[in-house]
């Protein structure tokens, strides 16, 4: 049985929404990574988690570019739709910042990306082909994963993701929306990125952290300390309790 889950946590009259948008291979909770950031937002924020792909037990298999951006603003159209008074925020990881760029969503609040990358296609293929237990098919690769899932991408996926150019999407949404973009220096999956088309543009703020790419360990509290500044929330914090740890 296939599903997609779609996780919406939305008090009443919710002030700002945060819709998070995962990576590539990963499901609605980003292995945990959005849970930490949902249970960071203030209690009268709501959140909205989902699934890009078609799931069924353990098995994840991978949709297209396609129907991967239509999911976004199918979401993001429900959304704002049912919560037409609340800000709608867009926090972003991986190829997620990519297919958001490619959807270009209209929206009021705040768009950050976390560890973009700057090539859709080939360095994803090359890691994921590298990675261990990967198994090729006559039309998909099988990738068994830590966390006891298993992914399965269609090898005409990587020819559809290696025609996209990621920076010149990334930009020209930009030219719509300030980007907020957190670089990563330690991925071990991007590589090294220097955004080189994406520097010195006043529609970007690139901020670089010394993290791994699903900022793991000692990175996480630097993350979620990055998106509350980002979200303005400790400053909305001050501003309504006098302390940022009376909330």
């Amino acid at each position: 049985m296939i599903e997609q889950v779609i996780k919406q946590q939305i008090p009443t009259n919710a002030t700002d929404i945060v819709i998070l948008i995962h990576g590539f291979g990963v499901r609605w909770d980003s292995r945990g990574m959005f849970i930490d950031i949902q249970e960071s937002l203030p209690k009268k924020w709501g959140s909205v988690l989902f699934d890009l792909y078609d799931v069924s037990g353990n098995d994840i298999y991978i949709t297209t570019v396609d129907q991967q951006v239509e999911k976004i603003k199918s979401i993001l159209s429900s959304v704002q739709t049912t919560h037409p008074n609340s800000r709608i925020h867009i926090v972003a990881h991986s190829k997620g910042c990519v297919l958001t760029a490619i959807a270009k969503p209209n929206i009021s609040g705040k768009v950050i990306f976390l560890s973009p990358p700057e090539h859709f296609g080939t360095k994803i293929e090359n890691y994921f082909r590298r990675y261990p237990g990967a198994e090729t098919t006559h039309d998909a690769l099988i990738i068994p994963r830590r966390d006891g899932s298993t992914t399965h991408i269609p090898l005409d996926f990587f020819k559809q993701a290696i025609a996209i150019p990621a920076e010149k999407e990334i930009l020209d949404f930009s030219i719509l929306h300030h980007i907020e973009l957190l670089q990563t220096t330690n991925d071990e999956v991007l590589g090294r990125t220097t955004y080189p088309n994406l520097q010195n543009q006043n529609s970007i703020t690139i901020t670089q952290i010394h993290s791994d790419h699903n900022f793991t360990a000692k990175y996480r509290s630097q993350l979620l300390d990055y998106i509350k500044n980002n979200l303005q929330i400790q400053k909305m914090r001050m501003k309504n309790t006098g302390s940022i740890n009376n909330e």
